[in-house]
């Protein structure tokens, strides 16, 4: 894993390259703190901060061609790069090392752009083809690794990390109120934006080529999700196991690695199979990492007991207190560029530095299993307010819905189907299965004091030219929209990538492995989600001889933590207020201030438990885009550290002449 960076300058002085590359360098070292390198000629520089997992002693990048024509800078690993490195061999390929970066630079020499379809991994990635004059770059499918980019008059620079770009002088730091207003809304920006001015990311499943000499941008999508696969055939039986066959092979393939793998245990299905696999395929006792919570409405400790027991594995754990959620949320906000709308990264990012003092660099998680196996209450919720609209509803079926959630009891059943009642056409185009979701964004959005752009019709005119889209039914449209919003934007990212790689941990997710979600894509929904409501159901029928019962029968809880408590209890309003008064002086026309202060006292004045789930989320959103403000835009620093002893690679490309 690594932290990359780069530009391609119109008018800049090549000299002062390796200064601007080092400054960048800084602001990602901890996404690769083992080793760094760069490249620089009179145009382009590229720059590497390396995590070492595969193939430790020559993966130092960057790596070159046998010509020195092409050079390439890598964030990920590639699953499949043992079986591309023979293919390409077969071809004529010759590698210098045994790493997966140099499989993608043999598999561009022979394949050109077509390179992404064969890889099997998660990545982000570019390439400077000097002989075309271009930089090349691609994004793995589901948005695993980010890349971030800017466009402007000096050229274009590009970082695994905003924090990167920002310290190139020639990009400018400022909060984009379009993406701010598609956060407050959808819990995250829309595909290929970002809450800063300027600022896009390279979309989940895209390639780019930057011509250089024209400073022209061209994107294009290599991979979409797409549910239109024939359909497989056989019975019930044969699809387990395939299912297991197909789910044993991805965690075979992702536990390629030199140094040590774990997992983390939720104490939930898609981590147990995870856990499970891993243990058998390996032979030995697994290392595993989970948070609980001294809140027991958050804990899930006994659940993870049950497969520790069941699996033997040598088990790490972090206890989270609520202060430990506000001293280190703005660290978290630091680390994950974006507004938060809850807390649940917080304790991700405390998890990996545990993980971190550990000693295991890399550790495999569930995410996924959720996404394409139907295992989100998201989609049992729009089968049922189907039914509404019929006015035929099963108000048992509503109360198990969220049972974890106080609100959905008995006393309150009236209240939910006014609720759920208004929730039955679509308002927006193919965004029937999250309208009650968006809807709390609505009222987070009242922090802004102007609304800039449509959230919700830009994600719709988004989503509908993809290829079939609009022969979706509603639980599959969910999907896709689960897969570009919640998953890309907050799961893989503020909570996966972010989280983690601030402590420098790898995540591998064995669910999001491409021939997994191709099956599930395959599979009858009612062996996803059964006639009965059972999610994950083929999951569980796969896994259940294997798995402790407790485990198998447990309907779905997703993950939480404290989200408002915490800050009432521990935060001051004054803090908060003292926040909101410096970066208004700033930001003059981002923020409604009246209405800000009015609902931080309301919040304040109401206490520890008058408060709703949309007042919560609007709360943290603030908080976390004062954060951001602050970090960011008014106070943003690059620190003075010498990293000079990691730079391992340096290479002066000014001298060289076209080798064909």
């Amino acid at each position: 894993m690594c932290g990359i960076v780069g530009f391609a300058l119109k008018q800049g002085q090549p000299e002062e390259y390796p200064k601007r590359l080092v400054e960048m360098l800084k602001m990602v070292r901890h996404r690769g703190p083992d080793e760094m390198g760069y490249f620089f000629d009179n145009q382009i520089g590229l720059g590497s901060a390396r995590l070492s997992i595969i193939d430790l002693k020559e993966g130092t990048q960057p790596i070159s061609d046998s010509g020195e024509n092409v050079h390439i800078v890598f964030n990920g690993e590639i699953f499949n790069y043992i079986e591309l490195r023979e293919e390409l061999q077969a071809l004529g390929g010759i590698f210098k090392t045994n790493s997966d970066t140099e499989v993608i630079l043999q598999g561009y020499l022979h394949w050109g752009e077509k390179v992404c379809h064969r890889l099997n991994g998660q990545f982000a990635f570019c390439i400077y083809d000097r002989l075309k004059n271009i930089l090349f770059l691609g994004r793995d499918n589901f948005g695993e690794r980010p890349l971030f980019y800017t466009l402007g008059k000096q050229g274009f620079h590009f970082s695994s990390e905003v924090k990167g770009l920002f310290a190139s002088p020639d990009v400018k730091r400022a909060i984009d109120s379009v993406g701010l207003n598609q956060v407050c809304h959808l819990w995250t920006t829309l595909p290929g934006m970002s809450v800063f001015d300027g600022v896009k990311q390279l979309r989940p499943g895209h390639a780019a080529i930057y011509d250089i000499a024209a400073m022209n941008w061209k994107e294009w999508a290599f991979f979409e999700p797409n549910f239109s696969e024939e359909p497989l055939s056989g019975s019930i039986e044969e699809n387990i196991e395939l299912t297991r066959s197909i789910l044993e092979e991805s965690v075979r393939l992702r536990l390629r690695s030199d140094v040590e793998v774990g997992t983390y245990l939720s104490g939930g299905l898609d981590s147990a199979i995870i856990t499970y696999l891993a243990t058998q395929l390996l032979g030995k006792k697994v290392h595993t990492f989970s948070v609980t919570f001294a809140d027991h409405e958050f804990d899930e400790s006994g659940f993870q007991n049950e497969v520790i027991q069941a699996l033997g594995t040598t088990h790490h754990r972090v206890t989270i207190r609520n202060e430990d959620i506000t001293q280190n949320f703005p660290e978290l906000v630091w680390h994950a560029e974006t507004p938060q709308f809850r807390t649940a990264a917080v304790p991700m990012f405390l998890l990996s530095r545990l993980v971190r003092e550990s000693k295991i660099p890399v550790v495999l998680t569930g995410e996924g299993a959720d996404e394409f196996f139907l295992g989100y209450n998201i989609f049992k919720e729009t089968l049922l307010r189907k039914q509404f609209k019929q006015g035929n509803y099963d108000t048992a079926s509503l109360l198990k819905l969220f049972p974890y959630l106080k609100h959905y009891s008995e006393e309150n059943i009236g209240a939910l189907v006014k609720f759920y009642s208004t929730f039955t056409d679509e308002e927006t185009g193919g965004l029937f299965s999250h309208e009650p979701r968006f809807s709390n964004g609505l009222f987070s959005s009242r922090i802004l004091r102007e609304k800039k752009g449509d959230p919700k019709e830009d994600l719709s005119n988004m989503l509908y030219p993809m290829k079939n889209f609009k022969k979706l039914d509603s639980i599959q449209k969910g999907q896709i929209l689960e897969i570009n919003t919640l998953m890309a934007g907050y799961l893989l990212s503020s909570q996966g990538d972010r989280a983690g790689l601030a402590h420098s941990i790898e995540g591998r997710s064995p669910f999001l492995d491409k021939n997994v979600f191709e099956l599930s894509c395959r599979l009858p929904r009612n062996q996803k989600l059964s006639e009965g409501q059972n999610e994950k159901y083929i999951l569980k029928r796969a896994f259940s001889k294997v798995l402790p019962s407790a485990i198998i029968n447990r309907q779905k809880q997703p993950y939480r933590a404290p989200d408002l408590l915490p800050f009432i209890q521990n935060t001051p309003s004054d803090y908060i207020f003292d926040l909101l008064k410096s970066v208004h002086i700033q930001q003059m026309d981002l923020f409604d201030r009246n209405f800000c202060e009015r609902f931080i006292r309301k919040i304040y004045k109401a206490g520890s438990t008058k408060y709703s789930q949309r007042e919560s989320q609007t709360f943290l959103t603030l908080y976390s885009t004062l954060i951001i403000c602050d970090k960011f835009i008014t106070n943003f620093r690059v620190p003075e550290i010498d990293i000079e002893p990691l730079i391992r690679k340096k290479i002066d490309g000014r001298g060289w002449r076209a080798n064909r």
